[in-house]
């Protein structure tokens, strides 16, 4: 189903999608090729429920955060827990903005992007924050969250051992205090 912002936002929300269709598309076009085939392929082999469409190329899901230039879009520290395990999500930045950097805090790195570039990352397995940006940052982050993977799943009788094995060797590095020890 769609958001409940989605829905609010109707309208709005629907030629926000119209106008973006070519990034979606060309994310199409360059993703089975150089990035993470088995992904792409995880993201777009099965139907999504009830005739629904996927928004955004590969992904069935988009968080469009917009920016003023008295309320620039700042996030705190965080994981987006609910995402896809074996999946990757696709940040899009956009407006008239400089700063602003993605901090990604396992790798102690900050990202500098700039307005229409395209960077792809666990968004569900690392930290990540941005920080301030000067002018008026907007972003766009499409991903798939993890219960649709669940749903298809289900849905198309089949099970991803993959999953069960990849989330208990995550929970082992975590305890064994992740990247400081492994160092």
């Amino acid at each position: 189903m769609a958001s409940a912002d989605y829905r609010k936002d109707g309208e709005a929300a629907q030629k926000f999608f119209e106008y973006s269709q070519l990034l979606w598309d060309s994310i199409m076009k360059l993703f089975p090729v150089h990035i993470l085939g088995r992904v792409f392929r995880d993201l777009t082999q099965f139907e999504l429920k009830d005739q629904q469409k996927r928004l955004c190329g590969p992904w069935p899901g988009c968080a469009v955060n917009i920016g003023t230039k008295d309320a620039p879009v700042q996030t705190k520290p965080h994981r987006d827990v609910t995402g896809f395990f074996r999946g990757i999500s696709c940040l899009c930045p956009f407006g008239m903005f400089t700063q602003g950097g993605l901090i990604l805090w396992e790798l102690n790195t900050v990202i500098e992007l700039q307005r229409g570039d395209l960077f792809f990352f666990t968004d569900h397995i690392l930290n990540h924050s941005n920080e301030k940006a000067l002018g008026v940052r907007h972003s766009t982050v499409a991903f798939m969250e993890d219960r649709i993977w669940t749903w298809m799943q289900e849905a198309h009788r089949f099970i991803d051992c993959r999953v069960a094995k990849d989330k208990e060797m995550q929970k082992r590095f975590r305890q064994n205090g992740g990247l400081q020890s492994a160092m």
